[in-house]
């Protein structure tokens, strides 16, 4: 590995909804071949940026997306993004 790749930590906010892998690749997105990906694989429809020009949709595998994600409650306060830490 080279020595200029460096660790972040991702603190983001997006929308998602459980969906397999095959109905997202067909209601959703088209994929380039993603391998041997089960059409039945268990994840989330995962919506970065949802209502602005940057909006991009992607799928993520149940078990990635919970250890990355925690559901917001509705009425939660926004966290501050972008804040470096020491």
């Amino acid at each position: 590995m080279s020595d200029r790749i460096k660790k972040y930590q991702c603190i983001k906010q997006v929308h998602a909804e459980p969906m397999t892998f095959g109905a997202f690749k067909t209601s959703i997105r088209r994929v380039r071949d993603m391998g041997q990906v089960d059409p039945l694989e268990p994840g989330y429809h995962v919506i970065y940026s949802k209502g602005t020009a940057e909006e991009y949709h992607s799928w993520s595998p149940k078990a990635a997306f919970e250890e990355d994600y925690l559901e917001i409650p509705e009425n939660a306060q926004p966290v501050s993004q972008g804040r470096k830490v020491s």
